[in-house]
């Protein structure tokens, strides 16, 4: 349960200082920054989920320009902190330092308007801000079914004019977000993301059950497939005397494609090709040269399948996530530690699936002979 209590918040500094300097703080103030106020209030959902509280979101175009985002977690804690005398709710839309991280107080400062509706413990919370100050105190509107919050906000055309240059209202473009929130639940594959904009009449529901399996397949689908089912498998990794845990997931398929196709991500984002964990070549035909050797899927005679053939049409995609942040990748030896989670997750896929294991041998086999 992703819990916290108010003697966890540390407040850092006021909003002043995100207006002043936006770019700092979400990249640009063209459309990829005013996008990223969106991704902020998703990847706030996206923490819940991870913890298990969240397993729908909801992200909504409104008519007058705003965008609303909605989930169904447990919604923000309404007690008082003693640091600050405010609420769990206050404290996470104006301060940079909580266990939130700065994320909500930063669309918040770059909003014109942001509304927060909290449902928790059975009750409907609101509050306010114009472009992070507050409008009203916290309000108590009743008592609710509903748990989770549901935030509004209406960025700010002072900070994003070049964007507003040439839009009457909605800045927003239905089909810019659909891209990305597609990707976001081939990522999380319990996880259940609806896009809609009423006033055009368009909406979308995004909800794979295999997860990058099924992104795989999707990405594949116009090619001829050496493995129609992508090998998919999983493994963890837990570090001696830390909390920190590395889940792993990995799925590969084998197409007519002629250029390799690597996608990677670390705690939902996308990782650049710079890092070495974008090729597993050299563990993949490790492993499948093992378990063929083992189970005399290869003669004697016969040569191991070389990295070379293994990278031939290969596809993958590799999501890694964990507490820890993307710059740790920089250190080798945590691309090594992937790398080998990933050759033994491979090697007990392997073992606990001999049919599919013998059929992909004999299928990279017949590929060989026929080149």
């Amino acid at each position: 349960m992703n819990e916290y209590n108010d003697t966890e918040i540390q407040v850092l500094e006021g909003l002043e200082a995100v207006r002043v300097r936006p770019k700092l703080w979400i990249g640009s103030t063209d459309a990829r920054g005013l996008q990223q106020l969106v991704w902020e209030l998703v990847y706030n959902c996206l923490d819940e989920h991870n913890a298990g509280d969240c397993h729908h979101i909801a992200v909504t175009l409104n008519s007058d320009g705003s965008v609303s985002v909605e989930d169904d977690g447990l919604g923000i804690t309404t007690g008082v902190s003693e640091k600050t005398g405010k609420s769990g709710v206050e404290v996470v839309f104006t301060t940079l330092g909580c266990p939130t991280g700065f994320a909500m107080a930063v669309v918040n400062a770059l909003s014109e308007r942001l509304e927060v509706e909290n449902f928790r413990d059975g009750k409907l919370y609101k509050k306010a801000y114009q472009r992070g100050e507050d409008l009203a105190p916290l309000e108590f509107i009743g008592d609710t079914d509903k748990h989770g919050t549901r935030v509004t906000i209406l960025p700010d055309k002072e900070i994003f004019a070049e964007v507003y240059e040439n839009k009457e209202n909605q800045a927003f473009e239905f089909e810019e977000l659909t891209g990305r929130l597609r990707e976001l639940a081939f990522l999380n594959k319990t996880l259940r993301i609806d896009l809609a904009e009423p006033k055009c009449n368009k909406r979308e529901t995004f909800q794979f059950s295999a997860g990058i399996s099924d992104y795989l397949r999707w990405l594949n689908s116009n090619h001829a497939k050496v493995n129609d089912v992508p090998i998919c498998f999983s493994g963890e990794w837990e570090f001696s005397g830390d909390k920190e845990q590395l889940n792993i997931e990995c799925a590969i398929q084998w197409t007519d494609r002629k250029e390799r196709l690597s996608l990677v991500f670390f705690n939902n984002d996308p990782v650049p090709e710079k890092y070495s964990i974008h090729d597993l070549n050299a563990e993949i035909a490790k492993t499948l040269n093992e378990y063929a050797r083992a189970n005399h899927l290869l003669d004697e005679h016969e040569s191991d399948i070389s990295e070379n053939e293994i990278s031939k049409g290969i596809s993958t995609i590799l999501s890694t996530k964990s507490g820890m942040r993307l710059r740790s990748l920089e250190k080798e030896y945590l691309g090594n530690i992937i790398k080998g989670v990933v050759q033994e997750s491979l090697k007990k896929y392997l073992m606990l699936n001999n049919c599919v294991a013998k059929s992909l041998i004999q299928s990279l086999k017949t590929k060989r002979s026929d080149e």
